[in-house]
C-alpha cells in the first residue's frame, strides 16, 4: 500500500508538459520538445488520474536528464579538442617560419615509454602528416594544414557555444531561455 499525501490541485502548479505543436524556426535544440505551461491544472486532470500524469510528467523528465547528458558529454568531447587543435595549429605555424627562416628544428621522439630519441624535423618537404583519427594519419602541405586546423578549431568552438534551451520556473511561468 502507498502512503500518500493528498494535495489540493493549486497546490501542485506550475505543471510543464511538452507542447503538442512542432517548433516552425528549429534552431539549436536539436530536437529537444517544447513545453507548455499549464494554467488550469483541474481541467488538464479531468480526463486523466494524478498517477498517470506525474507518470507522464516523470517520464519526460527522464527524457530531458537523459538528453541534457548527452549534451554535456558531447560538450566536454569538443572542449577537449580545443586544445589540442591549438597546440597542433601553433605546431604548424612554428614549422612554416622556420622552414622560411631556414632555420633547423629537432624534436624527441619517443621510442617507447621511457626511451627518447633526437630527431632532425624535414622542413624542406613541407609536408606534415595529421592524426584524422582510428589509427589514421593524413599528410597535407603545411599551409593546407594550418587552414584545415583553422577550420577545425572554428567549427569545434562553435559546436561548443551552441546552447540548450531550458525551461525555468521562477517565477511561476514556464518560459524558454539559453543557458
Amino acid at each position: 500500500m502507498l502512503d500518500c499525501v493528498a494535495y489540493p490541485l493549486h497546490s501542485i502548479l506550475p505543471f510543464v508538459i511538452p507542447c503538442s505543436h512542432q517548433n516552425p524556426n528549429p534552431g539549436p535544440d536539436k530536437g529537444i520538445p517544447g513545453a507548455k505551461f499549464i494554467e488550469n491544472v483541474e481541467k488538464f486532470l479531468k480526463d486523466e488520474s494524478i498517477e498517470s500524469a506525474l507518470g507522464a510528467l516523470n517520464e519526460l523528465y527522464s527524457k530531458y536528464k537523459y538528453m541534457e547528458g548527452s549534451f554535456e558529454k558531447t560538450k566536454n568531447v569538443y572542449k577537449g579538442k580545443i586544445p589540442e587543435l591549438e597546440q597542433t595549429l601553433e605546431l604548424v605555424k612554428l614549422m612554416k617560419s622556420k622552414e622560411e627562416d631556414g632555420e633547423e628544428m629537432y624534436t624527441n621522439y619517443s621510442l617507447c615509454d621511457t626511451i627518447y630519441a633526437k630527431a632532425k624535423i624535414d622542413l624542406q618537404a613541407d609536408r606534415v602528416a595529421l592524426y584524422i583519427g582510428a589509427k589514421s594519419f593524413l599528410e597535407y602541405s603545411l599551409t593546407e594544414a594550418a587552414d584545415l586546423l583553422v577550420e577545425q578549431l572554428e567549427q569545434s568552438a562553435a559546436k561548443l557555444a551552441v546552447r540548450i534551451p531550458r525551461v525555468y520556473m521562477s517565477t511561476g511561468r514556464a518560459a524558454c531561455h539559453a543557458a
